[in-house]
């Protein structure tokens, strides 16, 4: 709750600073790449904000420059492929966990100058983050082996806040922090398959729908390199 109030104290100052909207020396790039470092430094360190559910997460951004204010996109995909063992000697089988996610959001800011370098931008973000996994092996008994495949998709919306540095002018870094408010679908199917011959085949076990719906809040560990083509 202390981190969403300082995000929403930072966004009230939007109103009262004396700033203007970056309006000299037009620029002739009206295209803006970014590479967010602070996806991988995420790997490695708990960045897990304020929910236990799924929060999203961008690697490549991308600006189109215009007035009043920019046109922005970000996304990220992650791929994981584990193989499983059968805890059974008769069992040669192989079996492999994957799970895949691809992770999405399109939004409109607006640009204040403080100085000569530094700037700050506010906006909203819409998101989308689907997620796939498929468990061949999720569990075992003597007989059989439980296989799950699980679909979720998430979507939300939320306003951001960032700050950024003008190294020179194409060449940037930025950090920002954002609050979203995210619905979350989701079922889960469990298929049996027999471990030995003749055994009986069961029936797939197929969950309801679960939906929920949460907030997430992402602190200003993003790091964003960026440079105008």
């Amino acid at each position: 709750m202390k981190n969403i109030l300082i995000t929403i104290a930072l966004f009230c100052c939007i109103q009262s600073i004396q700033a203007q909207t970056v309006d000299t020396a037009p620029s002739i790039y009206k295209n803006e790449l970014g590479v967010d470092a602070g996806y991988f430094i995420k790997q490695f360190l708990d960045f897990s904000g304020t929910s236990s559910y799924l929060t999203p997460t961008y690697f490549v951004y991308y600006k189109r420059l215009m007035k009043p204010g920019n046109l922005r996109f970000a996304f990220s995909a992650e791929y994981e492929r584990e193989q499983e063992t059968s805890p059974y000697d008769f069992d040669s089988a192989e079996y492999y966990n994957v799970t895949s996610s691809f992770n999405f959001k399109v939004g409109w800011e607006f640009v204040s100058t403080l100085n000569k370098n530094w700037l700050l931008y506010y906006g909203i973000d819409l998101a989308a983050l689907p997620e796939t996994r498929n468990y061949e092996a999720d569990d075992f008994d003597d007989n059989y082996v439980f296989e799950l495949t699980s679909q979720n998709f998430i979507f939300g919306a939320g306003p951001f806040l960032g700050i950024r540095y003008n190294i020179n002018p194409r060449i940037s870094l930025s950090t920002e922090t954002s609050f979203f408010v995210l619905r979350s679908s989701s079922q889960t199917t469990y298929k049996y398959i027999p471990l030995i011959e003749n055994l009986p085949e069961l029936p797939d076990d197929i969950e309801p729908v679960e939906t929920r719906t949460y907030s997430s809040y992402i602190p200003p560990y993003s790091l964003i390199f960026s440079i105008q083509l």
